[in-house]
């Protein structure tokens, strides 16, 4: 029984760690997400079954078949197109290109009906010198041009019978105003400069000198891969050097960046105040000379009281620069320990895009199941006398102002309600999967620090477990994945509204006209922006508190909420000592990678062939900085995890008066000294030992 007691003493005066006997938290929001994503594969089921997305490939024309697809307008071949029309092909199957009728003029111009009106064609249509004559001297009076340069602008439509069996009308001629150039199976502007004028631009040395500059970059490229192979491993070196370094220069760069600051308002002040004196000497020319003199004055008045107060604040917050520095500190001394977890953003990575390509894929089949729909809009024509309608009156012709057009009946998009829906539940779920996803990774990470943080009470015994990352993963997937679908399920909400704000501000007219609408709209987005990096701020705080604690969200995002609220200056300066420290790391890195690479490719045989170094470098710097970026990914979510365990730790262990904190953060709590608690601790299990035997 002595035994027992005393073993129970003991325990009482060891300092409180992470709670070691888990259980799975926010079951129900984990059975919701599951049951989400199931409604996400049955909205696949359906995208991938009615879904024809070369319809966005190839595009589809005004009667609603796919240009150069296996449907063939009725009697097209023998009726319409003939061997002599100048831009399209008898034979359907040729007809792979859409081109837009945009009118001469913008007068009644409608984009939605232009885009619907879209005829197939062989080649994309483009203006010759002789075209583009014609055109700057009748415009739109199609009957004044020649016979000849007529034809060639001709585009003929064919016919009014849909793919759905329905019944629509179109000019039967159309012409071409504008050169175009084929971009993803569409005839898109390049301007109204002929074709002419683009083949003798490609003879000008310039032009030339400009496409064998990016080829040979290419080339390059391809030359000096051995050099990116050896920079890849020098750049990982390169991080790791400056993580240590890091470790002892971050106080003395943090108070160099604080004095520059102070001394720069300083100097400002004197310059302005010694231009205050200069033109007040000055005799001649006073009329103008008062508002300059009193500018001058105030600019100096403004910039001394600014480093007052500056100078005030960093004597009321030296305490919080100070916390703030060291947790910079010890978050790298995680990074040195556990190596490891520079595996898990590459991973995360892995999963966000395959999430990406779903969801996009989804989306792309989701709007291609469309239906269509046929109304009755103005088609731009340019005379009357030369076109007609097919199964109408060639008079049905409508003027206003100097254009004509036809009043055609057109296809047009119809997504039904239900078919919008979906295209919302596929973009709901993408936003809450790539939400969950980043929680469980930033959870892992989390979870690692603290082992080191509670990993012992001697500070120079801390150090990441073995297998610390594999258990991370285990407890994050194992316990707690209810509650990092609740978090993210919070934020996707918050994202969503605030996309929805803008897509109908962007599809109300009457919005875009009215500036009051317009200044509400851009108030509610920057309420809903603000919001949503708050409650991002609380979300993150609250997966480590559920962590440490194994709470449910609510109850560690209740925590969360009151640690934010007591530290939010604290929190402040460590986000900005953080984005400091990343942006000096990541152009060092990069700079050092860059500057390598050129002594590589410059002074060694491993590029041969490369002169201009351009594309190489830049392709180098690009992979340097990716390699930063993974490295300050994990720092900065270490950074976090590291301040709410030190908060955490206060709270939780000032009963026993023995913290787990790191020698930084010792002198952060008022007459404390570990090596004295620890020795107490170890006299007192002594005693309790010998009075047991």
């Amino acid at each position: 029984m002595t035994c027992c007691c005393g073993d129970d003493d003991d325990q009482k005066n060891v300092p409180i760690r992470y709670e070691e006997n888990r259980s799975c938290t926010d079951c129900l929001c984990l059975l919701l997400f599951v049951a989400f994503w199931g409604g996400f594969i049955a909205v696949a089921a359906v995208a991938f079954d009615k879904g024809r997305p070369e319809r966005l490939i190839y595009g589809t024309d005004y009667l609603g078949f796919r240009c150069g697809g296996s449907d063939v307008p009725q009697d097209y071949s023998s009726t319409y197109v003939t061997a002599d029309t100048q831009w399209q092909s008898a034979t359907w199957s040729e007809n792979k290109l859409l081109w837009f009728p945009v009118p001469y003029t913008t007068e009644s111009f409608s984009l939605d009906v232009i885009i619907n009106s879209g005829v197939c064609v062989k080649t994309c249509p483009f203006l010759t010198q002789a075209a583009l004559n014609e055109i700057t001297t009748h415009g739109a009076d199609i009957d004044a041009y020649t016979a000849s340069i007529k034809s060639y602008l001709t585009v003929k439509t064919y016919g009014a019978q849909t793919i759905d069996n329905m019944t629509t009308f179109a000019p039967a001629e159309q012409y071409v105003m504008y050169s175009t150039e084929e971009f993803f199976h569409r005839c898109i502007p390049a301007g109204l400069s002929p074709g002419a004028i683009n083949e003798t631009l490609s003879k000008i040395p310039e032009f030339t000198e400009v496409t064998s500059f990016f080829y040979r970059g290419f080339a390059e490229c391809g030359a000096a891969w051995r050099v990116f192979l050896i920079t890849l491993f020098i750049t990982f070196f390169i991080a790791f050097v400056y993580i240590f370094i890091m470790r002892f220069i971050i106080k003395p760069m943090v108070y160099l960046a604080i004095f520059l600051g102070f001394a720069l308002l300083v100097l400002a002040g004197a310059a302005a105040y010694n231009r205050y004196k200069a033109l007040n000497d000055m005799a001649n020319d006073t009329s103008n000379q008062d508002n300059y003199v009193n500018f001058y004055l105030a600019a100096a008045i403004i910039s001394w009281a600014c480093a007052l107060l500056y100078l005030i604040l960093l004597i009321f917050m030296r305490k919080r620069i100070s916390l703030a520095c060291a947790i910079v500190t010890i978050s790298g001394r995680v990074l040195a320990s556990g190596p490891t977890l520079l595996l898990v953003p590459p991973c995360i990575g892995i999963f966000l895009l395959g999430i990406c390509a779903w969801a996009l894929g989804v989306g792309v089949y989701l709007y291609s199941a469309q239906d269509f729909e046929y109304r009755p809009e103005l088609i731009p024509v340019f005379n009357a006398s030369s076109n007609s309608f097919y199964g109408s009156n060639s008079s049905a012709y409508v003027q206003e102002g100097a254009q004509l057009f036809a009043n055609a009946t057109v296809k047009m998009n119809d997504i039904s309600f239900s078919r919008r829906d979906l295209v919302f539940y596929d973009l709901f779920g993408f936003l809450w999967t790539m939400g969950f996803i980043n929680a469980i990774g930033y959870m892992v990470i989390s979870f690692v620090t603290i082992f080191w943080y509670y990993s012992d009470l001697d500070d120079s015994n801390k150090a990441v477990p073995v297998g610390a990352v594999c258990k991370a993963i285990w407890w994050t997937l194992r316990y707690h994945l209810g509650t990092l679908a609740f978090g993210s399920l919070i934020i996707a909400i918050i994202q969503f509204i605030r996309i929805l704000m803008n897509y109908f501000y962007k599809k109300s007219k009457m919005v875009k006209e009215n500036q009051a609408a317009k200044l509400v709209m851009c108030c509610a987005n920057c309420i809903m922006a603000c919001f949503e990096r708050i409650i991002n701020v609380i979300s993150k705080n609250a997966y480590i508190l559920t962590a440490i604690t194994n709470k449910s969200f609510c109850c560690a995002a209740k925590d969360a909420f009151n640690l934010v609220v007591d530290n939010a200056l604290t929190m402040f300066l460590l986000n900005l000592i953080v984005g400091f420290v990343m942006i000096i790391g990541k152009l060092v890195i990069v700079a050092g990678s860059v500057l390598i690479a050129y002594c590589l490719m410059k002074y060694g045989d491993l590029a041969p062939g490369v002169e201009t170094y351009i594309f190489p470098l830049i392709l180098i710097g690009f992979g340097a900085y990716f390699i930063a970026a993974l490295f300050f990914s994990v720092y900065s979510v270490a950074v976090d995890a590291n301040f709410v365990c030190y908060n955490q730790d206060r709270k939780t262990n000032a009963g026993t008066g023995l913290y787990y904190v790191p020698k930084e953060l010792e002198d952060q709590i008022s007459n404390y000294n570990k090596a004295a608690k620890l020795e107490e601790m170890a006299q007192h299990q002594d005693a309790a030992h010998n009075q047991a035997k």
